[in-house]
Formats: C-alpha cells, sequence, structure tokens
C-alpha cells in the first residue's frame, strides 16, 4: 500500500514456516512454542485509545518493519524520529486522527487519517492508514482499528470521503476493505517499483454519506 502522507493501509504478512527439531508427535518444537505464545497473545485484551506522543517510538518501528520487510508501503528507505515525530503532530486532529490498539502494555497497531493531496478541494477526503505489529495479527486487530477510524471520519463531520491505496496483491487487506464498503475504483498498473519488481497499486474509496 502506498500513501502520500507516509503511512498507507492495512499490512498482512505471511507466517514463515518453521524448522528445527521436533516435538512429541513430530510437530517442530519451535511451533509448540509458537502456537502456546499465539494462544497467549490472543487471550490478552486490546485495548483501543487515542495515539500519545509516548508511542512514537513504538509507532516508527511497526512501519519502517514494514519498510524493511514489504512491498507496503512502497518507501525504500526507514523513516527517522524527527519525521515520525511530525508525521504525529500532523495526526492530531479530528479530520486527522491517531487511534492506537495496544495489548499487554505495548502498541499492538495503529490506524490514522491523513491528508488525501494538498490542494483545498481535497478537504474532504482523507486518506486511510492501517497497520499491525507483526506479532500481533490475526487477532482481529486491523478490523477493530478499522471500524474505529472510521467511526471518527464520520463523527467529525467534515469528510466526505476515505481513500485507501493498496499496494501489490494483498488480497487480506482488500477482503477487509471491502468488507467495510469500500469499493475499487481502479488500478494503478507498475506504479511502485520495489525489491526489485514492479507493483501495481489499487485504489479504494469509501463515500461516507452514501452509506
Amino acid at each position: 500500500m502506498s500513501s502520500v502522507a507516509d503511512s498507507p493501509a492495512v499490512a498482512f504478512d505471511a507466517v514463515p514456516a518453521v524448522t528445527g527439531p521436533l516435538a512429541a508427535g513430530g510437530v517442530p518444537a519451535a511451533t509448540v512454542a509458537s502456537a502456546d505464545a499465539d494462544a497467549s497473545l490472543a487471550s490478552l485484551p486490546v485495548v483501543l485509545r487515542p495515539g500519545r506522543a509516548v508511542d512514537v517510538p513504538e509507532l516508527l518501528d511497526i512501519y519502517n518493519h514494514q519498510i524493511v520487510s514489504s512491498v507496503s508501503p512502497l518507501h525504500l528507505e526507514p523513516r527517522t524520529l524527527e519525521q515520525w515525530e511530525q508525521w504525529f503532530a500532523d495526526h492530531q486532529s479530528e479530520v486527522h486522527p491517531l487511534v492506537v490498539a495496544e495489548s499487554a502494555g505495548r502498541v499492538a497497531g495503529y490506524a490514522c487519517l491523513s491528508t488525501f493531496r494538498p490542494p483545498a478541494a481535497y478537504l474532504t477526503t482523507a486518506e486511510l492508514s492501517i497497520y499491525v505489529r507483526r506479532d500481533a495479527r490475526g487477532r482481529g486487530v486491523a478490523t477493530l482499528l478499522m471500524e474505529a477510524i472510521l467511526g471518527k471520519a464520520r463523527s467529525c463531520g467534515q469528510l466526505h470521503s476515505v481513500v485507501s491505496h493498496i499496494t501489490g496483491d494483498n488480497e487480506a487487506s482488500r477482503g477487509l476493505h471491502r468488507k467495510m464498503g469500500f469499493e475499487l475504483c481502479g488500478t494503478l498498473r507498475e506504479a511502485g517499483l520495489k525489491f526489485g519488481r514492479y507493483h501495481d497499486v489499487h485504489v479504494y474509496q469509501l463515500l461516507l454519506e452514501q452509506e
């Protein structure tokens, strides 16, 4: 996914294969440990709240991990703390809010609405971004964040539409957007070059007043 405001839409990564010593029953021991950890994480409550300045380093870590490990976002270089402090400051209004999902005292993910384009004619459109920390995925955190941030988009009274740019063949993200009522507006073919390949960018939009 890509975004003008440095923080695009929902990101999901495939879980890598696990190899190593076998536990009872021929199951890799690492798999058993991973399953136990996932079960433990799944039992922890997720709290949604406004983003705080103290969250910035964790938010930056989540975003930078995506830069180096995924085609979403299409940045090629990690962001700096100074850049992300400015990004945080830019997401402290009703129109461009920041929602954080917290679990076990850590940031599990975040969602925000950002400026879509600089001209004033675009002020009633915002760009949606959602990222979930790798070890917090598979728990419905992205859905919770999507519901919360769209609630803020509707309640602020100043937005007419929300747009997402989804990079590559990310069916999980596209499926979540369709579930939430977004429609595919079109595809920018081979618009981004990352990791030695060109990637399509799919444009999704939700018209708030037509729901």
